[in-house]
């Protein structure tokens, strides 16, 4: 816990040789999966979009490069996708025009926004500090912060750093959000 807050795990060293492997063993992972129907979909609609090595990379980084875990990521993540924004955008970024507008508003309100400043470790600061339980409930939230992450992890050093999320502490008995929080530290007055 304490590397995680404060940002100071250590980094795996990405060689090409070290990457080649891990993306080749990622590969063998997923073909181990039998449930996959959205990342099948996915794969069938654009094998080039699904097979994009930034975003294997990804989800690499996001499991500290277990393959294991990085494969049930990525088949995790097109189901959420698909349940979010429907066949026709699941092999396609995701832009802020492909949000409702009750999404953008909570971008523009300040609702939710991702902080102009680094941590003292250099990750980034994605805050929440309006929200209830009950936005989560939303279909409007849900897709907001599927594009928030994803726009996040855009940026490489974000991938290797992680991101700091701040969020306001309204009804904490209630965490619906859409992503598995790997380690959650409240902080409050």
């Amino acid at each position: 816990a304490y590397e995680d807050l404060h940002g100071t795990s250590p980094e795996n060293e990405e060689t090409s040789v070290f990457l080649e492997a891990k993306l080749d063993d990622l590969d063998i992972a997923l073909q181990l999966i039998e449930r996959k129907d959205a990342y099948n979909l996915a794969d069938e609609l654009d094998s080039e979009y699904v097979q994009n090595r930034d975003l294997r990379l990804m989800f690499l980084r996001a499991d500290s490069f277990n393959p294991k875990h990085a494969a049930k990521r990525m088949v995790g993540w097109f189901e959420i996708k698909l349940d979010n924004f429907g066949k026709s955008l699941l092999v396609h970024e995701i832009t802020i025009d492909d949000l409702c507008e009750e999404s953008r508003k909570m971008v523009l309100d300040g609702t939710v926004q991702i902080l102009p400043v680094r941590d003292s470790s250099g990750r980034a600061i994605l805050c929440s500090m309006k929200f209830t339980h009950h936005m989560y409930l939303t279909n409007a939230c849900r897709r907001l912060f599927f594009y928030l992450c994803m726009a996040l992890m855009e940026d490489e050093t974000n991938q290797r750093l992680g991101i700091v999320a701040i969020r306001g502490l309204h009804d904490l008995n209630h965490d619906l959000s859409p992503f598995e929080w790997i380690n959650l530290f409240w902080c409050s007055s």
